[in-house]
């Protein structure tokens, strides 16, 4: 392994300063070599993993959500080993990228089935599989960018993982993987000296509508995660109706004593420079909120699903225009809360200094592009091994991705008139990318079709998938060096950016059931 330069070091030293130093800390060592993580499971187990049903996403996503059943795994790592270890796969495009591949995302809780035992300190990790990410080292870098701005966020690392099911696989190579710190109790207590509060994980929460003063009202679009406790939820609540309701004088007066605001302009700051379009800034979803439960304690943002980061999602933007994403506006639609934050003068003056920072300091093309050698360095040869293993997980092409095999997630997608509730059957756009499938070759695999009923964006309905091609990643160090370029014009007032549009490139869809009320309906949730 290539030694890591000591300033990149010290750049990743600073995630520490925003928590105690535990024993997890040895898991995430960013100058560790790769390590190889063993997955044992029975014949038994390996069959009952794979999902058996699935269900519609509950918040009227185009895509059935699967369900993964939970089974017994044993789990080896630098030679200790951990029996009756819960295991499940996870995600949804990844997991589809991956449907026909051994190299899953998948979810290891070792506190489920033996009460009180931790990994590494930790209770609950997350292998993911990187899908679609040619480097495979997005989420790294996106994960460092948010702790080097001082955000709370999860901690990653390179493994290599193996597989061994007697009769069918034997230490059997599944991939490069990186390893995510969940976002827990253990979590919110290393981060905040605290873990009683309330911990939201927003699903589909475009422009995070206030819903008025019923708690059961917020469940299913802000899904706790956690209780939380009565003084909690109606801080929540209370902080949305400010956001959404309050004039602009109570605004500016009130929203520092409940809003860490300088925290929220570092998490958008980052999500704005690396074009992480796949978030709160276009889909409402991949984040976390965290209320705290002490009395004053501020609400906080957390990163969470980052392996689009980098213009890497298809949703509005091609690549080249995410390299130009405007930093004032780089929400797709309506978000109250980021346009009323930026346009109060004092948090725009602190917001453009943060971005600043980032742009001179841990997104400077220099730093960026040692690390994203250093990665290469650990991950180059994984990915060899996965080319001879004939591994190939995305990115998305050739058959679609809808409602069953063959539905599509493509043509741009048709808002129709208002939802009227009545699902509906998507037409095949004639141009528009497809969404899954097999993959055959470096770039995607053929175009495909998308099959007659695969939902869509307007309601339960929508388009169906047309034929397709490639969505690619941009290749990271050129998209540094555009996006450190867009973003000195932006600051120096010679460009305004792009604004995403929060719609898939491509050809027509077939006829929608009509936006959401908050506008253009995002894509499916994660299961996480």
């Amino acid at each position: 392994m290539k030694t890591i330069l000591p300033s990149l070091i010290a750049l990743l030293a600073i995630a520490p300063a925003l928590r105690a130093a535990d024993k997890s800390d040895k898991l995430f060592d960013p100058a560790a070599p790769v390590r190889t993580l063993q997955l044992q499971l029975t014949p038994e187990q390996w069959k009952a993993v794979e999902p058996t049903q699935s269900r519609q996403n509950g918040n009227g996503g185009f895509m059935r959500r699967m369900e993964y059943p939970v089974v017994h795994a044993t789990v080896t790592l630098e030679g200790k080993t951990y029996v009756d270890v819960a295991m499940r796969y996870k995600g949804n495009s990844s997991f589809m990228m991956a449907r026909n591949s051994i190299k899953k995302s998948i979810k290891l809780d070792f506190n489920k089935f033996v009460e009180g035992r931790t990994f590494h300190g930790l209770t609950t990790v997350n292998l993911n599989n990187n899908a679609g990410d040619p480097s495979e080292s997005r989420e790294i870098l996106a994960y460092e960018l948010f702790a080097a701005a001082k955000v709370p966020a999860p901690r990653t690392t390179i493994l290599r993982v193996e597989l061994t099911v007697p009769g069918a696989f034997d230490h059997k190579f599944m991939g490069c993987y990186t390893l995510v710190e969940e976002v827990g109790k253990r979590f919110l207590k290393s981060r905040f000296d605290e873990s009683k509060g309330l911990l939201l994980k927003p699903d589909m929460a475009r422009d995070l509508p206030y819903l008025g003063d019923r708690w059961d009202d917020y469940k299913r679009m802000y899904v706790p995660k956690t209780d939380g406790g009565d003084a909690t939820r109606a801080r929540f609540m209370e902080f949305l109706k400010l956001v959404h309701n309050a004039d602009d004088a109570t605004f500016d007066a009130q929203v520092e004593s409940i809003l860490d605001v300088d925290e929220f302009l570092r998490f958008l700051a980052v999500n704005a420079v690396t074009s992480n379009l796949d978030s709160i800034l276009s889909m409402g979803h991949n984040f976390y909120l965290y209320v705290p439960e002490k009395l004053g304690g501020l609400i906080q943002f957390i990163p969470w699903d980052l392996n689009e980061a980098f213009g890497g999602f298809g949703m509005g933007m091609t690549p080249q225009t995410q390299q130009q994403l405007s930093l004032l506006h780089p929400h797709a639609g309506q978000n109250k809360l980021i346009e009323r934050v930026l346009a109060t003068p004092r948090f725009k003056r602190r917001y453009f200094a943060i971005i600043a920072e980032l742009s001179n300091g841990a997104f400077a093309v220099p730093t960026m592009n040692a690390r994203i050698d250093a990665l290469a360095s650990l991950t180059g040869p994984l990915i060899t091994e996965e080319k001879k293993a004939n591994i190939s997980v995305g990115p998305p092409g050739g058959g679609g991705m809808g409602g069953r095999p063959g539905g599509g997630f493509g043509g741009g997608p048709s808002f129709g008139g208002p939802r009227d509730g009545q699902p509906r059957d998507g037409g095949p756009g004639p141009d528009g990318p497809s969404f899954g499938g097999p993959r055959n070759d470096n770039n995607g695999g053929n175009p495909g079709r998308g099959g007659p009923n695969g939902p869509g964006f307007g309601g339960p309905g929508g388009p169906g998938g047309g034929p397709g091609g490639p969505r690619v990643k941009p290749e990271l160090k050129p998209f540094v060096a555009a996006r450190n370029q867009s973003i000195a014009d932006q600051l120096a007032g010679k460009s305004a950016g792009q604004i995403p549009t929060g719609r898939m490139p491509g050809g027509r869809g077939g006829p929608g059931g009509g936006p959401r009320p908050n506008g253009p309906p995002p894509p499916p949730r994660t299961a996480d």
